[in-house]
C-alpha cells in the first residue's frame, strides 16, 4: 500500500497497482521521517532522523507528518489556518 498527494491536495492511497482512492482533501503536504539506530550492535533507540535512509535494516521507528487545510473559514477572521497532524510510530 502506498500513499501519495495528487495535483488537486488530495491524499491518495494505492492498494492495488493502478487504482487509487482519495481519502483526504486539501492536504498541503505528507512527510515521513524514519528514526535510524546507529549504534553498534543496536540498542532499539533512535539516534537520528531522516527524510532519505539509506536502507531499512536500521529504520526503529517512523514519523508522519500530514499538513492539511479546513475549508470552512471563520467568518470573524476570514482566514483558513493550515493544520498538522504528528504521529510518531516506535
Amino acid at each position: 500500500m502506498t500513499y501519495s498527494v495528487d495535483g488537486n491536495a488530495n491524499l491518495m492511497r494505492n492498494q492495488v497497482p493502478g487504482s487509487t482512492d482519495p481519502i483526504l482533501t486539501n492536504v498541503d503536504a505528507l512527510n515521513f521521517n524514519y528514526g535510524i539506530d546507529t549504534t553498534d550492535p543496536p540498542d532499539g533507540i533512535v539516534d537520528s532522523w531522516t527524510s532519505a535512509p539509506g536502507g531499512t535494516s536500521r529504520i526503529i521507528a517512523v514519523q508522519v507528518v500530514l499538513t492539511a487545510s479546513p475549508t470552512q473559514v471563520n467568518p470573524d477572521i476570514n482566514v483558513v489556518t493550515p493544520r498538522t497532524l504528528q504521529s510518531t510510530v516506535t
